[in-house]
């Protein structure tokens, strides 16, 4: 269906780099329009309805396809964090009478994750949790015991980090789930998980210390148990941050003997109860000494040298022991070192600390090119100890310090494999990695002469960066990497989906391999953070032209950014920064050029890059657009109308108009309204030969894009003439259809499965049917056959596979093979025969959805309808489809 494969067109548009746009419109090749007009085939009928399948793709697997032609970038098509989290529904009346087991369902915005709390005279009786389905549909069973009477039910939703405000349902408790003898204390909340134990490892050697680090619940109360001879030598406790994270160091005194196992023991206390216990076995050794004599030339009073010794697996990323020598004379001094650590092998290295990187002041971390350093060396320590010399050399680092940079990124709705194009498959092929979305982004400019850089992560995981062009349109598309070009020296790293645990400390190391000498680069992620990416214009807007070359640019600011940089492009330019600004405001120190349209998008961040800031998180904006007409003869006003039948869904509505050029949008105007507007005003450009668009949303989900969830809430208005007479568009928003099953995701192996929707509440006024259509991944860039499509009756709210119904698809592919003549509409069958649609599911992914279509399913003039409005579909009602697996 068209209207479907228009979200393909914008997200090509929309969603690429600028520099990737001329690619994308032509690529992945074979899911643009063919280029014949099937003018073999007779029948206006068939012609239609054949067009209809071809030019018709699977929208979920399109839109995929699509986004893996970008680069990965700053692209302008994606979600991000509401300032706020809508309340979800509860369809369960007030005063209901309820027993155990309570099924309760409701409806929030897709993805968001509810959570329930049924309550009884204070006392929690029962909890659940549970997360809105593509439809936005939510249900939970809650199994409790309590008395008969009065009780409430609290839910609320979640997303990013942010809860909604509670919505309570007040209900009674029947006698059947009254407990005969109930707990006057009840336990209100469950007991937490076991904690993730990061430090200690298992049959990790000690000496004299235990270094305990994981992560828990937030705020919980850690208790470390240490365990010797089957009694306890130790008991500390601690108490978890904000995130999770738990750190504590515990003497292990004259209690346990070298050479004795010591049993570590780690669990969590909430208010719900106490985990279950960690356990890892260390062995303490006996510390030895690696020492010997400390040289440098150059010395000045005051100045520090500091020598550890680091695991060889992670030189200049963990060391074990470490020890400060103080020079005391301003003459090249002689001092002697010692390091006390368990037996093993070491690189023992040394540096005089005269600053940081890029002028700071010293930081406690060797940097190349400015602290004098004695190059790594590596030492075997048994029980006796070593004695080793170390002498500094002056600094002799001739390239460039690397960037080493740690941030959070908001991008996209949801990570996203790469592409690359396959001459052979005439195809794009999906990679293994992953290349946007929301993540915690890695990365470095480096280019040593060593191995990829490494980082370690504040758990104490060690990660290799990578700089393999995984999300670049190269065939090297493997793994993780987030990374755009191979081989350019710019290595990085994705972590889908940060939490809070993941902030802290992270630390690069790099060496000089022509002096020995090490780097150690160190970025602290202080909060993990979801700035929100809609940054939309206040001024201008698409709503009129720009009548003056040098515009002011204002918008609202966003909640937790300190800094805003401003991006603008015209058709054929690349991507021009402006400039960075701490205020949400701009002005133009260049003349715009009369009569083109304009895109500006304005990334938010929580620092400023420009003025050498740290930044820890970032946003990338959503697109706005305008055109420039001084003298006001180049651009035409259009007004239209908007019919929303939504509701209570206070969601505000953004609104584009453009050229519809070479099945590509060419936008030049957007606004943003509440979600209570009536009409609209857009300003374009005045066309000769292209028709327009206009293409409107409601941002239910709050992502500011046109994405799976809102897609349920879209109408396309196209054929539009701009010039001459201004047009009045008509934006009708009606209920969205609401798929049940097969869910999102939902794994199934039955091969005749049942699909169920919920009844339609805004049924057209006059007959209409459903036509469900159903996709697996074989047809995502084909040409040929379309999906399997079906006539279903308007009254039906299930499709069992298999069942009798009218096979549209099978009727397409008549008309495609052998013209209207082969085709009987009275008994629904083709001569000579085609392939009907299919009757059962083989194993694979799968997709699905409904569109409504004003056709009377039993009327002689179905065929024609459906083919006329299948054809012309922009009126058409269509869900958003449900992915599904077969196994």
């Amino acid at each position: 269906m068209r209207a479907l494969s228009q979200t393909w067109v914008r997200s090509v548009m929309t969603g690429c780099d600028p520099s990737a746009r001329t690619e994308a419109r032509t690529a992945p090749e074979g899911v643009t329009e063919p280029a014949d007009a099937m003018s073999d085939l007779s029948s206006p009928i068939s012609a239609r309805l054949t067009q209809c399948m071809r030019t018709y793709r699977p929208p979920l697997a399109a839109f995929v396809i699509l986004i893996g032609a970008c680069s990965g970038a700053d692209d302008g098509n994606e979600p991000e964090v509401p300032a706020s989290i809508a309340v979800p529904t509860v369809a369960q009346a007030a005063g209901s009478t309820v027993s155990s087991p309570w099924t309760v369902n409701g409806t929030a915005v897709a993805g968001d994750e509810i959570s329930l709390s049924f309550r009884q005279n204070g006392t929690t009786l029962a909890t659940a949790t549970a997360v809105a389905n593509s439809s936005g549909i939510w249900s939970a069973t809650l199994t409790f015991t309590g008395v008969a009477g009065a009780a409430q039910l609290s839910a609320t939703a979640s997303r990013g980090g942010q809860t909604s405000s509670p919505v309570v349902v007040d209900v009674t408790i029947s006698g059947s789930s009254a407990d005969p003898n109930p707990d006057p204390n009840p336990n209100p909340d469950p007991a937490p998980g076991a904690v993730s134990l990061f430090r200690p490892t298992v049959d990790q050697v000690v000496t004299d210390r235990v270094e305990v680090r994981g992560t828990g619940v937030a705020s919980a109360t850690v208790a470390i148990t240490l365990i010797y001879d089957s009694r306890s030598i130790a008991e500390v406790t601690t108490v978890a941050d904000s995130g999770g994270a738990f750190q504590t160091v515990i003497a292990l005194g004259d209690q346990v003997p070298y050479n004795g196992v010591i049993t570590v023991s780690v669990v969590q206390i909430t208010p719900g109860g106490t985990s279950p216990p960690v356990t890892v076995e260390v062995t303490r050794a006996r510390p030895v000494q690696i020492t010997g004599a400390l040289t440098h030339a150059s010395a000045t009073a005051g100045d520090r040298v500091f020598v550890r010794a680091y695991l060889p697996s992670a030189d200049g990323l963990e060391f074990v022991g470490d020890a400060v020598v103080a020079v005391t004379a301003n003459a090249t001094v002689a001092a002697t070192y010692t390091l006390h650590v368990p037996p093993g092998t070491y690189v023992v290295r040394a540096f005089r600390d005269d600053g940081g990187p890029f002028g700071a002041a010293p930081d406690g971390e060797p940097t190349l090119g400015i602290d004098p350093q004695a190059p790594g060396l590596t030492v075997a320590v048994s029980d006796a100890g070593v004695v080793r010399d170390l002498a500094l050399a002056d600094a002799g680092f001739a390239g460039d310090t690397p960037h080493f940079d740690v941030f959070t990124r908001n991008e996209s709705a949801s990570a996203g494999a790469p592409y690359a194009w396959d001459d052979e498959a005439e195809d794009w092929v999906e990679g293994e990695g992953l290349c946007y979305g929301y993540y915690l982004r890695i990365e470095v400019d480096y280019a040593g002469a060593t191995t990829a850089p490494r980082v370690r992560r504040p758990n104490g995981e060690i990660v290799d960066l990578l700089d393999d062009g995984g999300c670049g349109d190269t065939a090297d598309n493997r793994a993780q990497s987030y990374d755009q070009d191979p081989d350019d020296d710019r290595f990085s790293l994705g972590i889908p989906a940060p939490t809070t645990a993941m902030s802290g400390e992270y630390r690069f190391a790099f060496i000089d391999e022509a002096s020995g000498h090490i780097g150690v680069l160190v970025d602290s992620v202080s909060t993990i953070r979801k700035l929100s990416r809609r940054v939309t214009l206040i001024s201008p807007t698409g709503a009129a032209a720009v009548g003056v070359a040098r515009p002011t640019f204002t918008w609202a600011a966003v909640e937790n950014a300190t800094a805003y940089n401003v991006h603008l492009w015209s058709p054929g330019d690349e991507n021009m920064p402006l400039h960075w600004s701490s205020d949400p405001s701009v002005a133009l120190t260049q003349d715009l050029i009369d009569g083109v349209a304009y895109e500006v998008r304005i990334n938010a961040a929580d620092g400023n890059r420009s003025l050498g800031e740290d930044v820890d998180a970032e946003a990338s904006g959503l697109s706005n657009y305008f055109v420039v007409d001084i003298a006001g003869t180049h651009s035409m006003t259009i007004n239209g109308t908007i019919q929303n039948a939504l509701g209570d869904l206070e969601a505000p509505i953004w609104i584009e108009a453009g050229f519809d050029e070479d099945n590509s949008h060419s936008p030049h105007a957007s606004v943003w309204l509440d979600h209570d507007a009536t009409g609209f005003t857009l300003t374009v450009l005045r066309s000769r030969s292209a028709t327009g668009y206009v293409m409107a949303f409601v941002d239910a989900d709050g992502s500011g894009d046109d994405d799976d969830a809102n897609r349920s809430y879209r109408e396309y208005v196209s054929d539009l003439t701009f010039d001459g007479t201004p047009p009045s568009p008509e934006i009708i928003f009606d209920e969205p259809i609401v798929l049940v099953a097969p869910s999102q995701g939902q794994v199934i192996s039955d091969p005749t499965p049942t699909f169920s929707w919920q009844s339609y509440p805004s049924a057209p006024a006059g007959p209409w049917s459903w036509v469900l259509f159903l996709a697996d991944e074989t047809y995502v860039g084909e040409e040929g056959p379309p999906p399997n499509l079906y006539g279903v009756p308007s009254s039906a709210t299930s499709h069992t596979l298999g069942a009798p119904m009218k096979d549209i698809g099978m009727a397409a592919r008549c008309f495609m093979a052998h013209g209207d003549q082969a085709f009987n509409p009275d008994t629904w069958t083709c001569d000579p025969a085609v392939d009907p649609s299919i009757d059962a599911l083989v194993p694979g992914e799968w997709e699905w959805g409904l569109a409504i279509i004003p056709c009377d399913i039993e009327a002689a003039n179905y065929v024609e309808c459906v083919a006329e409005n299948l054809q012309d579909d922009s009126d058409l009602t269509v869900s958003a489809p449900l992915e599904f697996v077969v196994q």
